[in-house]
C-alpha cells in the first residue's frame, strides 16, 4: 500500500489469493480517501479486469475500450485501477444545460492537468454521456494526436507554453512557441489515458466504431461478459453476510439466488433463439435481486415482530385484566356486608321518600286550592280596584276644581267669614266639613233640653282660619 508509485511494476502473481488480498487493501484505502465509497466484491472476474486496466494505463499512450452491458462493473474497475496506478480520475458531469462549450471547457481543464502539470490522469467516458457525436470526434483526436484542434485560444496557448519553459529547458528542448506546444502535446499523450465504456446493445457501437476507427486502433479492448457462477456465488455470499440467517440455510439461500439469476439468463437465451428478441440480464439485475430479497426479508421480519409484539401486549393485557378481576372479586367479598347494609338503608330511604312524597302531594293539592281561592279574591279585588279607579276618575274634576278654589282663597275672604256673628247654615256646614278633614276637635255644647251638639264654628274662627297661609297649606297638603 505504501509502495512508491514509480517502484510499482506489473508482474505476474501466480497465487490469486495474494492478488485478491492486495486489491482488497487498495479498495479499503480508496474508501478511506474518497467520500463516495465503492462496495465491491473482489472475485476472480474483478481481479482480471482491474489488472488489465491497470496494465493499460501504466503504459505510455495506453487507452482502453471497455465493452459490456450496464452493470458489469466497468466504471468501478476503472476507478479502482486508476487508484492503484496513482492516476487522477477525470470525468464530466452532465447537467441539463451541458452543451458543446461546457464540453470544451472540461477538455481544456483535463488536457492542462495532464500536459502542463504532468499529472497522470485517467479520463473515464461512457456512451451515456454522449450528448453530441462531436464529443467522440474530439476523443478520437486525443487518441490519434493527443490534442483537439483549435481548443485553446491564443492567450491560453501562451500561458501553457510559458508554464512549460523550465521543464523543457531541463530536458534540453527548444524554447520556441511551436516546440513548447508540441512538448505540451507529447506530455499529454504520455500522462493522459482515455478509458471509454461502451455497450454492445444495438447498432450504436458498430456505427461509432466505423465513424471513429481510432476507438479500435488506439485502444485496448476489454470485453466485460456475464459474471461466471463463481462470481455470482461470491457476490451473494458477500452481500448476504450481514443478514441474520441460520448457518445451515445461508448456503442454500446463496445457491437459490445464483440459480434464479442463471435460470433467467437461460430463459433469455431461449427467448432470443425462439422470438429473435434480446432480453439482457445484467449483474445489476442480480444485485437488485439480492437487495430485494434482503428488503423483503427485513420487511417480513418486522411484520412478524410487530405481530408478535401485539400478541405479547395482548397476553399481558389479559394477564393484567385477570389479576384485576381477582382483586375486584376480593374487594366485592370484603364490601358485601356494607353493600347489604347500604341496600337496607336505601330501601328505608325509598320508603321515607314515598311517604314524604305522598304528604308533599297532599300539601300541593291544598296549596292549589288556596291558590285558586286567592286567585278568586284577586279577581274580586281587581273588580273593586277598577270601580275605585273609575270613581276616582269621575271625582278628579271635582278634586281639581276644589284644589283650584282653595288656591284662590285670600286673606280678605277669610276675614269676612270670621267676622260673621251668625253665619248661614251652608257656611257652617262647609266649615264643619273642613274641620273634620283637618281632624280638628269640635266644642261640645249641651242645650237646655240636654241634647249634646258639636260646634265647629268657634274652633274654626279662633284656630283654623286664624292664619290664612297655614290654612290654605293644610288644605292643599
Amino acid at each position: 500500500m505504501e509502495q512508491v508509485v514509480e517502484d510499482r511494476v506489473y508482474e505476474e502473481i501466480p497465487n490469486l489469493d495474494v492478488a485478491r488480498k492486495m486489491i482488497e487493501d487498495y479498495l479499503d484505502y480508496y474508501n478511506q480517501l474518497y467520500h463516495k465509497k465503492m462496495d465491491l466484491v473482489v472475485f476472480n472476474y474483478v481481479i482480471e479486469h482491474v489488472s488489465r486496466i491497470a496494465r493499460i494505463i501504466k503504459q505510455p499512450y495506453g487507452h482502453a475500450l471497455l465493452v459490456g452491458v450496464g452493470g458489469t462493473g466497468r466504471q468501478s474497475a476503472t476507478r479502482l485501477a486508476a487508484h492503484i496506478a496513482d492516476n487522477r480520475l477525470f470525468s464530466i458531469t452532465l447537467a441539463k444545460n451541458y452543451n458543446r462549450e461546457s464540453w470544451r471547457d472540461d477538455m481544456r481543464i483535463m488536457l492542462r492537468q495532464a500536459g502542463s502539470h504532468g499529472q497522470p490522469t485517467v479520463f473515464l467516458f461512457t456512451d451515456t454521456q454522449i450528448r453530441e457525436e462531436a464529443f467522440l470526434e474530439d476523443i478520437s483526436n486525443i487518441l490519434n494526436t493527443g490534442e483537439i484542434p483549435s481548443l485553446f485560444p491564443v492567450e491560453d496557448v501562451d500561458a501553457i507554453t510559458e508554464s512549460l519553459k523550465q521543464t523543457a529547458r531541463d530536458q534540453g528542448r527548444d524554447l520556441n512557441k511551436d516546440a513548447l506546444f508540441s512538448f505540451f502535446v507529447e506530455r499529454t499523450r504520455i500522462f493522459l489515458h482515455v478509458v471509454i465504456c461502451m455497450s454492445p446493445v444495438g447498432a450504436g457501437l458498430r456505427t461509432r466504431l466505423r465513424k471513429f476507427p481510432a476507438l479500435v486502433n488506439c485502444c485496448t479492448i476489454d470485453w466485460f461478459s456475464a459474471w461466471p457462477g463463481q462470481a455470482l456465488l461470491s457476490v451473494a455470499d458477500y452481500f448476504l453476510g450481514d443478514v441474520e440467517i441460520a448457518e445451515g440455510l445461508k448456503p442454500a439461500v446463496v445457491e437459490v439466488c445464483v440459480y434464479m439469476h442463471s435460470s433467467v439468463q437461460e430463459a433469455a437465451t431461449r427467448f432470443l433463439h425462439e422470438m429473435r428478441q434480446h432480453v439482457y440480464v445484467t449483474p445489476t439485475s442480480y444485485l437488485e435481486l439480492i437487495t430485494t430479497f434482503k428488503t423483503l426479508l427485513n420487511k417480513k421480519r418486522l411484520d412478524i415482530s410487530g405481530l408478535k409484539q401485539r400478541y405479547d401486549v395482548g397476553l399481558e393485557q389479559l394477564r393484567r385484566t385477570e389479576d384485576e378481576v381477582e382483586e375486584m372479586k376480593q374487594t366485592l367479598e370484603e364490601l358485601k356486608p356494607n353493600l347489604l347494609r347500604t341496600a337496607k338503608d336505601t330501601e328505608e330511604l325509598i320508603s321515607t321518600i314515598e311517604r314524604e312524597s305522598a304528604e308533599a302531594e297532599r300539601t300541593r293539592q291544598g296549596v292549589a286550592l288556596e291558590e285558586a281561592a286567592c286567585n278568586k279574591k284577586a279577581a274580586a279585588s281587581k273588580i273593586i280596584r277598577d270601580e275605585c279607579e273609575q270613581q276616582l276618575q269621575e271625582a278628579m274634576p271635582a278634586l281639581e276644581a276644589a284644589v283650584k278654589a282653595v288656591s284662590e282663597i285670600n286673606k280678605k275672604e277669610l276675614s269676612e267669614i270670621r267676622s260673621m256673628q251668625a253665619p248661614s247654615e251652608k257656611i257652617k256646614r262647609v266649615i264643619e266639613a273642613v274641620c273634620v278633614c283637618l281632624e280638628e276637635t269640635p266644642k261640645r255644647v249641651v242645650d237646655p233640653s240636654g241634647k249634646v251638639t258639636f260646634d265647629y264654628w268657634d274652633i274654626a274662627k279662633k284656630k283654623v282660619m286664624s292664619d290664612s297661609e297655614l290654612f290654605r297649606d293644610r288644605l292643599l297638603n
